[in-house]
This record gives C-alpha cells, structure tokens and sequence, in this order.
C-alpha cells in the first residue's frame, strides 16, 4: 500500500514538473513572439511610417520594408533617399526599387546580390549610387562607369578613376 502511494505521489510530482515545464515553454515561446514583433516595428514599422510622415531619407535593413514603401504613393512621393544595409536582394526587388521614382541617392552597404537591382538604380533622379563594405560583378561595373550622369562611389572611391 506504501509502495503504491510513492508510486502516485512521484507521478504527481513527474506530472507537475512536464505542466511547469510547458508552460515554461510557452511563456519562452511568447516572449520571442514579442521580441520578433519590436524588432519589426524597429526596422519596417517605424521607418515606415516616419517616411509616409514626410521624412525624405530611410535605412533599409529587412526587405520587407521596401515593399511597404514601394506600396505606399506617399512614400513613393516623399523619399529622395534610400540606404540598404546588409539585405540579400530577391529578383522581385529591383521593380520595387525602380518605384521609387523621386530618389537623388541610393546607398548599398554590404549587401548581397546587389548585380539584381543595378538596372533599377538608374532612375531620372539619381545622382548618386555609392557601395560599401562589398563587391560588385564586373557587368555590373561597366554598367555603372557608363552611366556618367550619376555620381559612382565604391568604397569611397569614384568608380570611374580605376
């Protein structure tokens, strides 16, 4: 009878454990769920809504944000311009980047598969393009160095004096 009654009090305890360890996982599970969501309103909502606000320039660090402000015909409207920090373009992206039709100067900062959007740089607006921190192809170079109305900057160097 003893040897019973252990047995149902460990099982009770072993039942109580995995209850508080679920709910410790789902308490972990909610918590990253609100930090992915203040991440987000960092880098898409905020700027978001400061450039529909009137703001001209933006960083844009998650892609998911130049497809809200290609979206937007306010946004569309106020930006001149645009600096990409550290995404990896999709091939989607450079029609999106070619609505933004009022940029001066777009900015790339180790950025992958920036060969995908070159064309779309080349705007009636744009007078700047300059690259950091990263490496572009050699057609993507020539492109550049052809289009003389726009000031090209690689690593702070003017790409036309190579």
């Amino acid at each position: 009878m003893r040897a019973i009654r252990n047995a149902l009090v460990g099982l009770a305890a072993l039942i109580a454990c995995v209850v508080c360890g679920i709910q410790a996982i789902r308490f972990q599970i909610e918590s990253q769920k609100q930090k992915l969501e203040s991440l987000r309103e960092l880098t898409t909502l905020a700027p978001f809504r400061s450039v529909q606000s009137g703001r001209s320039s933006v960083t844009i660090s998650d892609l998911a944000l130049l497809e809200m402000l290609s979206d937007d015909s306010e946004c569309i409207k106020n930006m001149t311009s645009v600096a990409f920090a550290s995404v990896a373009f999709r091939p989607s992206d450079g029609a999106r980047l070619s609505r933004l039709t009022n940029l001066v100067s777009i900015g790339f900062y180790d950025c992958d598969n920036v060969d995908l959007v070159i064309t779309s740089c080349f705007g009636p607006q744009v007078h700047t393009i300059a690259f950091e921190a990263m490496l572009l192809s050699k057609n993507s170079v020539e492109l550049l160095r052809d289009a003389t109305s726009i000031d090209v900057t690689m690593n702070g160097r003017n790409i036309r004096e190579d």
